[in-house]
């Protein structure tokens, strides 16, 4: 069972987040074969010649580059998503400790983007799922701890290449390969936290079924046997009703009224009775 606030044209934010979750996705992909470029050329150029890496540093230069710009990419595109997916979660009257400002000013302070991306994505990661049945939610939680880990392990922008005056050219090529493992690893991450945020938002918004699932249309009309997901009370319910307005009426007065004992009856015998007229009287 999901859990549904209404009509899917109630969320605005929530209806386009997967467009910029493909385009973040593409971004990552594209950053990830720039990164197995360079190394490629990296580990040739050491393995062919170790004295002529120096010669051709301008082929390395290039391809660094040319990784630097889809490096640029693809953090623009998932801040881009980030924003979308934070308005998301506002719809669903879920309120973050992080603003809407943290998703670009968490990676621009120094040393604290190594900690308040982590625990921003963590929270948000959290309340995307809060309004799916656990049975329903998308992957787990365990691919955001996975990608905090190997995001903070991998250094974009450590480059043991130029550590071969020190260090052998095996040694190098070693870690220039476990380094791309690392950030290979972390982009693959990166998407599947992306798809688990977004795919727990459109379930539930109503956008998207269980496991994928095609959803059954919102029909305000509707019996509730026809609805796709059963309402649940709204984040903050509104207030209740005012207390009706006191009776003012005044309540009778039972010391003022007359004494029914004392009102004269009209049958006794101090009341003459009517008598029949005589018989010569008609």
């Amino acid at each position: 069972m999901t859990y549904s606030y209404g009509s899917p044209d109630h969320y605005p934010a929530a209806r386009r987040l997967r467009r910029p979750a493909i385009r973040a996705s593409i971004a990552l992909g594209l950053v990830s074969a720039a990164a197995i470029a360079e190394w490629a050329g990296s580990l040739i150029l050491l393995g062919v010649d170790p004295a002529s890496y120096d010669a051709d540093q301008d082929t390395i230069d290039l391809l660094g580059a040319v990784w630097g710009v889809f490096y640029l990419y693809a953090g623009i595109e998932f801040i881009g998503w980030l924003r979308v997916a934070h308005d998301s979660i506002g719809e669903l009257g879920i309120k973050l400790s992080w603003t809407r400002g943290w998703t670009i000013g968490a990676w621009l302070i120094p040393l604290a983007n190594l900690v308040i991306p982590l625990l921003m994505l963590s929270e948000m990661d959290h309340a995307a799922e809060q309004r799916v049945d656990p049975a329903a939610r998308r992957l787990g939680r365990w691919v955001f701890v996975l990608w905090a880990i190997l995001w903070t392990a991998g250094d974009p922008f450590l480059d043991p290449s130029a550590w071969d005056d020190y260090l052998s050219s095996e040694v190098v090529a070693v870690l220039l390969g476990l380094i791309l493992v690392i950030d290979l690893a972390a982009a693959v991450f990166a998407a599947l936290l992306i798809w688990r945020m977004t795919g727990n938002i459109r379930i539930s918004v109503g956008l998207a079924g269980p496991h994928g699932a095609t959803p059954v249309a919102w029909d305000p009309t509707a019996p509730y046997a026809h609805y796709q997901q059963p309402p649940v009370p709204p984040a903050f319910p509104p207030p209740p009703p005012p207390p009706s307005p006191p009776d003012l009426t005044p309540a009778p007065d039972l010391t003022s009224a007359p004494d029914p004992t004392s009102a004269p009856d009209p049958w006794s015998p101090s009341v003459p009775r009517p008598r029949p007229p005589a018989d010569d009287q008609i």
